[in-house]
């Protein structure tokens, strides 16, 4: 999930979309990302998962961000999400969180990486992309309220800012 959440953050942000003519979707393959979190994480071969920090190093290696930064609280998605664009989150999923209006409820499922990428501030809501394609929720969005979303952050969720750099061309990896 971390890989695809940053080739979807990659995808959505609103510099890159316009950098690089004709280029592909998404940029690299998602097991290739993965893998080389997973190196970077120092994850020996065969066990699952990696960090949201991992695809944030890579990401800075290739040059596709020039740096990123932490989030703690819900002011800071708020900020970055209505400033900067889409951001990389992980948390706790819940069982509830299986449908297009996500709420934290049920038994939890694991954590799991995913884009936030919109916000109606009249609404009180976070648009969610998540990576299990477009079958999931509506064409694979879903949304989620501010305080919902809260209360996974006091849960211990990750919240990642990247910061974009203008592309000319699709970096090699």
């Amino acid at each position: 999930c971390v890989a695809y959440a940053w080739m979807h953050v990659l995808e959505d942000g609103p510099v890159i979309q316009d950098a690089v003519v004709g280029r592909s979707k998404p940029f690299f393959k998602p097991q290739r990302f993965y893998e080389e979190c997973k190196k970077l994480d120092g994850m020996k071969p065969g066990l699952e998962g990696t960090t949201v920090r991992a695809g944030a190093k890579l990401a800075q290696r290739l040059q596709l961000i020039s740096e990123y930064r932490w989030g703690e609280t819900i002011d800071d998605v708020i900020d970055a999400l209505v400033i900067f664009g889409p951001i990389v989150v992980a948390t706790q999923w819940y069982e509830g969180m299986n449908n297009y209006t996500m709420k934290p409820s049920g038994k939890s499922m694991g954590g799991h990486a995913y884009v936030l990428n919109g916000i109606d501030l009249n609404s009180g809501t976070i648009r969610v992309k998540n990576s299990w394609g477009k079958s999931w929720g509506r064409q694979g969005h879903g949304s989620i309220s501010i305080n919902n979303f809260k209360t996974l952050i006091d849960q211990g969720a990750e919240i990642c800012i990247p910061f974009e750099l203008k592309l000319d061309k699709v970096p090699f990896l």
